[in-house]
Parts: structure tokens; C-alpha cells; sequence
């Protein structure tokens, strides 16, 4: 539902990256009628009435798709004077999750029959007095700037202290916005942690927090030297308070804070000091090192805070983290710890229920649908802890999986539109959305399509698949014109077009691995396998809108496509299909390329056998990584010889990830060691056990869920 606001959008008229604004509005209520805030953002907000926190969370849009929230704040406003405050934020700058665009906030307040206030020139604002503007230490090159927290220079604005505060200038924007297409966030209650291990350390060397963290001497203390305790604290919102003291040479002191299990939220913590100190804090995933990974290839996963003198209690509702371990270096000689952890943000989900037989497969299957459900926030994730990032590929994965856990079909619809509002000009759609990044992947482009598909077949939503139809047919035709003996080349139109198909080596085509000449012509079995499975997508779509022509068209090109994959890549030497023929040589032998051969339907019947064979057995071809397993599954399911292997498979992987601690599962099997240790803990892909279990059982239930659906699909 769009609005027109009579509001205007509003800001400071000094614009710096980075930016909080705090805002001053009060408003008059009688008492009578149901009170709204509606209220957006160039990047974030956060929104307090009286004092009391009632929202947060802007929806990540486009400059020329603003979305607002509209929230009922009946509860925390009162019969007479209210004051209304709110922190904006603006990034003013492009990352992968965010497109720079004009900074401001735009809000009104309503009784279902007058408007109590609006945003407007001239409202009182100011710089924001706890938060630090300015270019600050990016989390990382997805997420953005991290944050960094001055309690030395707040006031109690929120309850009344106005100091600092001038006139807002208005900025030029759009006023017609739409209302947010998914429910709004939920935040729990801070969850109950426990300091784990403590002692002194000496400041390390480096530019940022993270980094000094990351090479600090840290030398352990058992919590009875450095304090009154005992046995490990147990630290609840609002209870017990514990005190550490030292009297060694030092720097200061640092904990560790367990949270229990991968978590995403926002942080909180309470603490008490004698005299004004900073507080560094790092956040991670887990402790390979000993500490906390704060520092990884120019990442900085942690953020200051110069405390004052008494209690200093953070309650942040504008940056999100995902985490499991915090790692507080508080630079002083004594600190009472009230609380360290995290509110909890979750999307409101139901969870469908579903019995294994068998507690090893239980146990892996509801891991999975905790590791789904920390990657959906806004829109889908990639991971919590280091982008936040919203990517088709892995988006058409979590939607298919999301669709069999909790039967919900809106939040996927969203962000399926989200995906569609940009096109790049070469008929790629953009690495993420929303991004200011200028990156494609051709066959995430593809994979959009099938996702498109799932969505009809499951909603019959022919209106939706309509709205985006002709996107899909412009990425189909672009690429249909570049066509060479009917087959697909590698793409080379552009540095920002990257030809990624799995990370293992070969196939990530960024960083050397595998290069050509400047005059070879390359022909990408995975590439020409994923356009099958597009246009067989983009056939059963245009057949269910009525664009019958487009559809035998793009069923003679796949059909075509699958003849020639054979043809072409099959190599009778090696009785395998390889990855590439360049001058009619074939290269490089990958699983990935088996599997996608297969499920694109491009391999003989022959040739079909020989490679399930391949690679169930011991092999030197490339392996498939968690991102890409889906397709492997999908190819040695397609025969019932299999499903014993796929079982023993996930076993042998999921549970391997179980055994070493996991609570949620990994972006691949290597863990944090992986991607120059920069390997994420929670990755919304590796929850394939889910869409396993639920479509082909692998003798673990006694009848499959969607068994009726998968059955009428193929009729």
C-alpha cells in the first residue's frame, strides 16, 4: 500500500558518512483513537515515545522504492503532552548492502483521525551526542561502517534535556512511499550469557580496536584472583552484579561473554567504573584463537566505547551484529559487570512441525532450521556475522528451503521483488539487493528465474510472476544474443561481470585460478547448464501467464542446450563431462559440473549412470563445496540408487559440523579457517538438510512432508 506523507523528509544540513541525527518532536494526544507512528529512513531509525523504545529497523530499499513502517504506539502515549524522538541514521555511502542515497528521516504521527505531528523544515535536531559520525572502522566491506559509542558527552534527551538542538532543513525526496511488504522484526529479551574466561592484557598493535585486540597480550586469571566469585558469572538482565579489580600491571582487564549458541541481535551491556575509560568490544563466532577473531584482511569486527565515570547501560537499536562470543577490554583497573549480551532480532516465523526417526537427522534438521532462521531479517541473509547480505543464489536456496520449514510465502515474495527493482544495463541483476556495488554473476541472474518458478508453483501468484516476467525475459535475451553455435561463452563484456560458478579451484574466476587468452573462446559447461535450467524455469512460467509463443521458443533453446552439453563436454577418455572447452579442448573435471549436467537434463542416459557413479566414489575431481551440494543431491536423487549415500553423506558432513560445537551451520565444511579465516559460522545455504528431509525422506519419516505437491508436480 503506497502513502503520499504530508511530512517532510528532514536532516541536519551538514551531511557527513556515517551520520546520526537525533530529533525533537512533541505532539498533543486527547486521549481518543488508535495512535500510529509512520515513520522511514535513509538507511535507519530508531524511535522513542516518552522515553520508551517503540521501533526500529528500516526496511532495505531503494532510493526510488522507500518503504515506511507504520506502528502502534497507543501504549507508550499518554492523554496531554507526548514527545516523540527519533535517532536517524544515513550511511551516505554504497556498500553491498545499501545504496547512498539522500539523507533523512520522514515521520507523522496519527489518531486514525488527525495528524498529531509531522516531520518538517525548522523541527529541532542535532548531531547525535552518543553515536559517532564520521568515517569510522567498516565492520566489513559488506556491512559497512561498524559503530563507536561517547557516553562521556550524552544528556537525558530522550526524557526532556534539549541542549545543542537546531532547526532541520528539508530535504528533496520522494514523499510517496510504501508501506513494508514483511512483518516487522521481533526483539526479545536479552538473553542470559556467562563470562567464560577472564584476566589482564597489554594493548597490541594496530590501527583500529580490532586489530589492537587481535594481537593484545592476554594473560588468564581464574576469576577468584581479579574477583569475589568463584565459579563462572551467569549474567542476566537486571540481576546479580559482579565486580573485578586488579592491582597488576596492566592495561586493563578483558572477558569473555558466552552466549550460548550463535545468536543475531542487538547489543546491550551494563557497566560500572570509577573514572571515565574506553571499552573496547569485539564480537565473533567462535575461538579458534584463543579470543575473539576481531581482526580478519582489513575487517574489523569491533566497536569503542568512551565511558564516563557511574553506570554506563547501552541499549543499541540501529546496528544489528551476529555473533556467539563478545569480547570486552574494559581500559581500567576495576569494572562491575551488570550485563554483556544480546536482544535477540528475529522475523516472526512458525515453524512447521516435523519428526525423523532417527536423533542424529532430528538434531541436524532442527540446526538447520535455526541456521534459516538467523538468516532473515529484513530480507534474506547470506550470514549475520559478516555481510548481512542478500545474494540470489543463496536467496533462491533459503526461499526453497524456507517454503518446506515454515510454509510462509510473503517474506519470500518480497524479497524475490527486491531482487527485481534494479536491473543492471547488461540484463544482470546487481551481486545484492539493494547494493551500491557494481558486481554480477551471471548465473545468480539465472537461478532468479527458478526461484521465480518455485514461487508460482507453490502460490499460483500469477500477478507477481507477471511483474517480473519481463525482467526475466531481458536477462534470457541478452543472453540469447551472445550466443555462439548456440552454446553460451564465458561473458567478458565487463570487468564487473564475474564469470563464479563455486569456490573450489577453477571455478571461481576472480583471483587467477583460472585464466585464458585474450583471443581464446571459452564455452562454461556450468554456465550453459544453469541456462538450461533458467529457460526450462522461464517456459513453465510464460505457459502459466499465457505467453505461449515465448515459451516454445525458450523450449527449443534449452532442449538445444542440453543436446550440445553432451556433445560438446562429454570426454571419452575420462568418461566424464568436464568444466570447459576452450578450441574444442576440454579442462578441468568438477562434481559440480557432473551434478548440473544431470539436473539440467543435458546428460544421456549412459553418460548419466557413469557420472552418479563418479561421484559417489573415490575421485580426483574438483569437490562441490556447501554452496553448490543442492545440485549434487538434486542429480543423485534423480535415481532411487542414491538416497543411502545422500543419507550417509549428511551425516558425514552436518554431523561433522555438530561435533565440533556447531549451532548453526557453516558457510563450508572448514569453518573459520576458511576464506583467509574469515569463514562464517551461520550461512543460510547449508540448510539443505531441510529441503532434503522434506522431499525425499531417505527412509527417515514415515511420509514425506509436500510428498502430495512433489507428486502432482511431476504429473
Amino acid at each position: 500500500m503506497n502513502k503520499t506523507f504530508t511530512a517532510e523528509w528532514i536532516w541536519l544540513e551538514e551531511t557527513v558518512k556515517n551520520q546520526h541525527v537525533e530529533f525533537v518532536c512533541p505532539f498533543i494526544w486527547s486521549g481518543e483513537g488508535r495512535v500510529t507512528l509512520s515513520v522511514s529512513s535513509a538507511a535507519n531509525y530508531a524511535a522513542y515515545v516518552n522515553g520508551k523504545y517503540v521501533s526500529s529497523g528500516q526496511y532495505h530499499d531503494f532510493p526510488e522504492y522507500k518503504v515506511y513502517d507504520e506502528i502502534d504506539i497507543t501504549e507508550a502515549v499518554q492523554k496531554g503532552e507526548n514527545r516523540l524522538c527519533v535517532i536517524g541514521y544515513a550511511v551516505n555511502e554504497n556498500f553491498f548492502w545499501h545504496i547512498a542515497d539522500v539523507p533523512g528521516v520522514i515521520f507523522e504521527v496519527s489518531d486514525g483521525k488527525n495528524l498529531l505531528a509531522k516531520s518538517c523544515a525548522g523541527l529541532l535536531c542535532r548531531k547525535a551526542r552518543g553515536y559517532i559520525s564520521g568515517e569510522v572502522p567498516c565492520f566489513s566491506g559488506q556491512l559497512g561502517y561498524g559503530y563507536s559509542y561517547d557516553f562521556t558527552g550524552t544528556d537525558q534527551w530522550l526524557e526532556g534535556d534539549t541542549a545543542g538542538f537546531i532547526p532541520a532543513v528539508r530535504k528533496e525526496k520522494s514523499r510517496e512511499l510504501v508501506l513494508r511488504p514483511i512483518e516487522r522484526l521481533k526483539i526479545g529479551a536479552p538473553v542470559t550469557s556467562a563470562i567464560i574466561t577472564q584476566g589482564l592484557f597489554l594493548t597490541g598493535k594496530g590501527d583500529t580496536a580490532a586489530g589492537r585486540m587481535q594481537t593484545a597480550f592476554m594473560a588468564h586469571r581464574l576469576i577468584n584472583v581479579i574477583s569475589e566469585e568463584v565459579y563462572k558469572p551467569v549474567l542476566s538482565y537486571g540481576g546479580k552484579r559482579y565486580e573485578f579489580h586488579t592491582d597488576e600491571a596492566a592495561d586493563g582487564m578483558y572477558f569473555v561473554v558466552d552466549l550460548g549458541q550463535e545468536s543475531a541481535g542487538y547489543l546491550t551491556f551494563e557497566l560500572e567504573l570509577d573514572g571515565e575509560a574506553t571499552v573496547d568490544i569485539g564480537f565473533g563466532e567462535h575461538l579458534d584463537d584463543l579470543r575473539v577473531r576481531s581482526e580478519i584482511s582489513g575487517r574489523n569486527f569491533a566497536m569503542t566505547f568512551y565511558c564516563r565515570k557511574g553506570i554506563n547501560r547501552f541499549d543499541d537499536y540501529l546496528k544489528r551484529i551476529g555473533c556467539r562470543y563478545l569480547q570486552f577490554f574494559v581500559h581500567a583497573k576495576k569494572v562491575t559487570i551488570a550485563y554483556a549480551g544480546l536482544r535477540p532480532v528475529e522475523y516472526p516465523l512458525a515453524e512447521k512441525p516435523f519428526q525423523l526417526k532417527d536423533a542424529l537427522h532430528q538434531r541436524i534438521y532442527d540446526v538447520a532450521v535455526n541456521t534459516l532462521r538467523l538468516c532473515m531479517h529484513e530480507h534474506y541473509e547470506d550470514c549475520p556475522w559478516r555481510e548481512q547480505c542478500q545474494y540470489p543464489m543463496d536467496s533462491r536456496l533459503q526461499i526453497l528451503f524456507g517454503y518446506y520449514a515454515f510454509g510462509e510465502y510473503e517474506y519470500p515474495k518480497a524479497a524475490l521483488r527486491l531482487m527485481s527493482l534494479r536491473m543492471r544495463a547488461d540484463g544482470n541483476l546487481p551481486l545484492c539487493s539493494p547494493s551500491g556495488l557494481d558486481l554480477a554473476i551471471p548465473v545468480f541472474s539465472f537461478v532468479y528465474m527458478t526461484a521465480v518458478r518455485e514461487y508460482l508453483e507453490r502460490t499460483g501468484d500469477k500477478a507477481f510472476a507477471r511483474e517480473v516476467y519481463e525482467k526475466c525475459r531481458i536477462t534470457a535475451e541478452r543472453y540469447i544474443s551472445l550466443m555462439q553455435d548456440g552454446m553460451l561463452t564465458r561473458d567478458r563484456s565487463s570487468k564487473s561481470v564475474w564469470n563464479f560458478y563455486d569456490w573450489t579451484d577453477g571455478m571461481v574466476n576472480n583471483w587467477g585460478d583460472h585464466e585464458i587468452g585474450d583471443s581464446d573462446v571459452e564455452f562454461p559447461a556450468p554456465l550453459n547448464a544453469h541456462f538450461s535450467l533458467a529457460m526450462q524455469s522461464l517456459v513453465y512460467i510464460a505457459r502459466k501467464i499465457g505467453e505461449a509463443a515465448d515459451a516454445d521458443r525458450y523450449e527449443k533453446i534449452y532442449r538445444a542446450i542440453n543436446e550440445k552439453l553432451d556433445a560438446m563436454f562429454w570426454d571419452e577418455t575420462r568418461r566424464l563431462y568436464a568444466t570447459y572447452s576452450i578450441g574444442g579442448e576440454l579442462s578441468h573435471y568438477a562434481e559440480l559440473t557432473q551434478s548440473l549436467i544431470v539436473c539440467c537434463g543435458g546428460a544421456s542416459e549412459e553418460h548419466k549412470q557413469e557420472v552418479l557413479r563418479a561421484i559417489t566414489q573415490e575421485n580426483d575431481l574438483y569437490p562441490i563445496t556447501l554452496s553448490m551440494l543442492y545440485y549434487k543431491y538434486e542429480a543423485l536423487l534423480s535415481s532411487s540408487d542414491y538416497a543411502e549415500y545422500v543419507k550417509k553423506d549428511i551425516e558425514r558432513q552436518w554431523g561433522s559440523m555438530l561435533y565440533r560445537n556447531a549451532t548453526t551451520f557453516w558457510e563450508t565444511i572448514k569453518g573459520g579457517d576458511d576464506f583467509f579465516y574469515a569463514g562464517s559460522l551461520c550461512h543460510g545455504w547449508s540448510a539443505l538438510p531441510i529441503y532434503i528431509y522434506h522431499k525425499y525422506g531417505l527412509g527417515l519419516i514415515e511420509s514425506k512432508e509436500g510428498e502430495e505437491y512433489e507428486t502432482a508436480k511431476r504429473k
